[in-house]
């Protein structure tokens, strides 16, 4: 088990480690602790699904560094799309949009959530290798989250061997808009967002 203080170079060197075994890792974000794997790693993807008994009609959101990256991702995009995109990114929003991707750990229906983190060790990591991740929340399907690495890890150690930490105690995950329907749709509102802000 390797276990990394957040920073710029820890995350690039377990990120490293972990993807060449196909193993996921778990990771600080800009809102909770995530476990998650680079988005084209379909055998760690398939793990965390496994380790935390996730049905597969709930796909992992997809951290990107920059709005260049949706193009790895496929991602279809209106004019009126990306307004959006470019007055809420970078910041706790995730949107789901169109895509043309088609893996099943991250897109449903033609569809994948997406946002995008700055300034923070996680940014400057997918930025290094120009690789998205996933990014699940690091608990076990149908349990309450627990911020507490402490506990994460404990609950994560027999199944996961690559972690990275911060001291944060944040419950609060982001929000999450549906760009794909028309006058898009709030599914949650951790921020209390309107519509007629968008």
């Amino acid at each position: 088990m390797l276990i990394l203080k957040s920073n710029k170079e820890n995350f690039i060197n377990i990120f490293s480690q972990a993807h060449k075994k196909n193993e996921p890792v778990i990771f600080p974000t800009d809102t909770i602790y995530g476990i998650g794997a680079f988005f084209n790693d379909e055998k760690a993807n398939n793990k965390i699904f496994e380790l935390k008994n996730r049905d597969y009609s709930k796909p992992f959101p997809v951290l990107i560094s920059n709005i260049n990256q949706l193009s790895y991702l496929k991602a279809d995009l209106s004019d009126a799309q990306l307004k959006v995109l470019n007055k809420f990114w970078p910041g706790k929003f995730t949107f789901i949009l169109n895509t043309n991707l088609n893996y099943k750990y991250c897109v449903l229906e033609a569809k994948i959530a997406v946002r995008l983190v700055s300034n923070l060790p996680v940014a400057d990591m997918i930025d290094y290798f120009d690789k998205p991740v996933t990014a699940t929340s690091a608990n076990f399907s149908g349990q309450e989250y627990d911020p507490s690495i402490k506990n994460i890890i404990k609950n994560f150690s027999n199944k996961v061997n690559y972690y990275i930490y911060q001291g944060t105690d944040n419950k609060n995950p982001s929000s999450i808009i549906d760009l794909t329907i028309p006058g898009y749709r709030i599914i949650r509102n951790s921020h209390n967002i309107k519509l007629e802000d968008l």
